[in-house]
């Protein structure tokens, strides 16, 4: 009778593998599902699919949600214990939970997202309109557009405006980023920007809120865009963040 119990426990969790699968925003055939008390295993073939599943982050949680499980962890190939980490928490609509150790303050805004952004001037062709489009369509999105030649936001999305809990959207679409950038990370950014700018890389940095008070510890997927008038500019996407202390000895 045992067996016959463990078996259909077998066939049971084999079945919510794979209509778990269908449910998720990327799967292919060598995507695996495991479940582990209320914990989802995700395996993928490749860090970078890997990268591609959690920018669904909110899609995940939602789904967590629906089969009542309370994380999603993701792996890939050779990742060992590393993994990313997608809490329930997510599906509620507000930002990340930060670490709220900074004087107990609370670090965070609600966050409703609506189909809008916010741009400074820029003058406009079809590859920002595409870009611009995208965020658009898909507000829940941390994302923004950066102009190469002067370091200056031109745009942001709600999501990613909410990070930023002492500015407002339109002051964050007039700043540079030498304004809260760590420079040693803004530095280490060019550099990659020259060596694979054009096919998209992803790239941790320090960033200091506009009081200078509070540090944060932000990983961005970026891509470089040409306009049709030759001005370069850096589309990036959220991927994770962390309030953290601040560090040594910054110098502008």
């Amino acid at each position: 009778m045992s067996q016959l119990l463990r078996d259909a426990k077998v066939i049971i969790e084999s079945r919510a593998s794979e209509l778990f699968k269908k449910e998720l925003p990327v799967c292919n055939q060598e995507c695996r599902v495991y479940f582990h008390e209320d914990v989802v295993n995700v395996w993928m073939s490749s860090k970078q699919k890997a990268v591609i599943l959690r920018s669904f982050y909110q899609d995940l949680a939602s789904l967590l949600e629906r089969w009542d499980y309370s994380e999603l962890k993701i792996f890939w190939r050779k990742s060992g214990c590393q993994h990313f980490s997608i809490p329930r928490s997510l599906a509620e609509k507000k930002l990340i939970s930060i670490s709220q150790k900074h004087n107990g303050e609370n670090m965070n805004k609600p966050l409703i997202a609506t189909p809008s952004i916010w741009i400074s001037t820029c003058q406009l062709s079809r590859p920002l309109v595409d870009v611009i489009s995208r965020f658009i369509e898909t507000p829940n999105i941390k994302g923004g557009l950066v102009r190469l030649r002067d370091e200056r936001q031109l745009l942001v999305t709600p999501a990613m405006a909410a990070t930023v809990w002492d500015a407002t959207p339109e002051e964050i679409v007039q700043r540079k980023m030498t304004d809260f950038w760590h420079p040693e990370d803004l530095h280490d950014l060019h550099q990659k920007i020259k060596q694979q700018g054009s096919t998209g890389f992803e790239h941790t940095w320090r960033g200091v809120n506009k009081s200078k008070t509070h540090w944060t510890r932000f990983t961005h997927h970026f891509r470089v865009i040409v306009d049709d008038c030759g001005t370069a500019y850096r589309a990036f996407t959220n991927l994770d963040l962390e309030a953290i202390d601040p560090p040594g000895l910054v110098i502008p």
